[in-house]
């Protein structure tokens, strides 16, 4: 309490103490004529220092009388003066550069904000009525800060069948950092975007006299999910096609965060790819994951390529991994099959990959950014030739929502990927990159292109209705190099479409068109997508 305030304070308990057997207290602004009423002297004179913590530093009693049983006090608050020359107490040196302001309630605010979020979340910001100095009102701030607290730990209720290790990396970013409200947004943030698990409510704070603990109430996702795509279109020769995938994704079933996929792919050229993927985040209860990808894909009764990626990686945070993997492929051409650019091989190697991803808190946009790349490099043999060399692949990919104003976003995206043919002058065909489809270039066929390098990027402008359903225009534009076939033609691709969420899910439907650069738009290649996402 300021030395006026104190004065306040001593005049008016002086006052009160002597009308000790009053009833109420009115206390009349002899300015607006309102009046107040308190039932007891201690609130009467709280109100008074309260005004004086409102600016009004001149306030003074005009009358205080006995009204009938109770006591009336007529006051006079005088100029507020949220205009002033500024002091600061050493505590808050770090503010002294600010010598005037205007709004000097909103300066205390602002202190006592960077305050609580310094790890002093009783902060009282205190106001000193210094006089007048050069013809304009002086007050000088300080604080009582008390106690520094510090996060002890974050505790798990509600759904606590959580990893261990989770909690650990929890506790390992947070506990022991000073208090904020910063510090806590941003910790609901992290568990509103986990995949896994959502926030019964926002996170709790108890404050005891020697700890300051965290509660996390938690609640297990409906993270499972089938998601299916169905593709119609015509082939090179005009014919009636159909193409499509379905991912089916099993999340979470063991308590352990682990995401068990079934991925399957079939292309209007007849190829169809089947791919089974285990990841499981916390190995031994530490922040190394390990991931196993198997896959099988057959070019109609041309050849076979399996392929074996185990992994090993580090989790940064929760939206940051890197890894180190294996790589063991062979391919098969089949029984029968007399394909001049098909050969049998086998190839092993090792490889680096990246990933972020950041969740939308939008659920129709399944992501907010996302961001991947990698580098694989093999030992490769022709089997029928004896011939070896090394090949190196690599592989990067981009996409973010970006919201303009409103209603209005965009999706950008793209995509790269390339491969070297070692010391050989041509690279089998059965060893080349696959790309288009539905996930790719969206008006060609799924993994119907064949490339040693390729390249695109996406604009999409995407119209939200609600939460819950979007239309979307999209442009894509990309290039690719095919060094068998010494070409290196340009490509596009352009579209329209919606999509909703309903009770089973969220559907997606959309139309396409496009081809190679300097080729007639024709009808008879539109593609028509239509998919479902259901979770459970």
């Amino acid at each position: 309490m300021n030395a006026f305030a104190a004065r306040v304070f001593l005049l008016s308990f002086a006052l009160v103490c002597s009308l000790s057997f009053a009833q109420n207290f009115i206390l009349k602004d002899i300015e607006t004529g309102k009046e107040f009423v308190r039932k007891d002297s201690m609130s009467a004179v709280k109100f008074l220092d309260s005004l004086v913590s409102a600016n009004y530093f001149l306030t003074k009693i005009v009358v205080a009388e006995k009204y009938g049983s109770d006591v009336r006090i007529i006051f006079e608050k005088g100029k507020n003066f949220n205009q002033a020359r500024l002091e600061f107490s050493p505590e808050l040196s770090n503010y002294k550069r600010i010598t005037y302001t205007k709004k000097l309630d909103s300066l205390q605010k602002s202190i006592s904000r960077d305050l609580y979020n310094s790890g002093y979340p009783f902060n009282r910001v205190l106001t000193q009525w210094i006089g007048f100095k050069q013809g304009q009102a002086t007050v000088r701030l300080s604080a009582d800060l008390g106690e520094l607290r510090q996060i002890n730990s974050v505790e798990i209720r509600g759904y606590d069948k959580v990893p261990r290790a989770f909690v650990k990396n929890i506790n390992r970013r947070y506990a022991g950092k000073p208090y904020s409200q910063k510090l806590i947004q941003n910790l609901n943030t992290e568990i509103s975007q986990n995949q896994f698990i959502a926030l019964e409510r926002q996170a709790q704070t108890q404050f005891t006299k020697d700890s300051t603990k965290i509660y996390l109430f938690l609640q297990k996702k409906k993270a499972s999910s089938f998601d299916g795509i169905i593709g119609f279109g015509t082939d090179e020769r005009g014919k009636f096609k159909f193409n499509g995938l379905l991912d089916l994704q099993f999340i979470n079933l063991l308590n352990s965060f682990e995401d068990i996929s079934l991925h399957w792919q079939r292309s209007q050229d007849g190829g169809q790819n089947l791919s089974l993927q285990v990841d499981v985040p916390f190995l031994f209860k530490s922040r190394t994951g390990a991931n196993i990808d198997m896959n099988i894909f057959v070019q109609d009764s041309a050849f076979a390529k399996v392929r074996f990626l185990p992994s090993l990686y580090r989790q940064i945070n929760q939206r940051n991994k890197i890894g180190l993997n294996a790589l063991f492929e062979t391919s098969a051409v089949l029984e029968g099959g007399s394909y001049a650019n098909f050969e049998n091989y086998n190839s092993n190697g090792v490889g680096i990959w990246y990933s972020f991803t950041k969740n939308s808190e939008i659920p129709i946009f399944l992501y907010d950014t996302e961001l991947r790349t990698g580098v694989n490099i093999a030992k490769l043999k022709y089997n029928d030739s004896g011939h070896r060399t090394t090949q190196t692949k690599f592989e990067a990919g981009y996409g973010q929502n970006i919201k303009i104003f409103k209603q209005n976003w965009i999706n950008i995206s793209a995509e790269a990927a390339g491969i070297t043919p070692g010391s050989s002058n041509k690279t089998a065909d059965n060893t080349m990159l696959r790309f288009g489809g539905w996930k790719s270039m969206r008006s060609f066929g799924e993994q119907s292109i064949l490339a040693t390098f390729y390249a695109f990027g996406g604009l999409e402008y995407r119209y939200l209705v609600n939460d819950g359903i979007y239309f979307d225009l999209f442009g894509q534009y990309g290039f690719l190099e095919n060094k068998n076939l010494e070409k290196n033609p340009n490509l596009y691709s352009f579209g329209a479409g919606f999509t909703m969420q309903f009770k089973l899910g969220i559907m997606t439907f959309q139309l396409s068109n496009g081809g190679l650069s300097g080729t007639p738009l024709k009808f008879d290649d539109t593609k028509i997508h239509w998919g479902l996402l259901t979770k459970f």
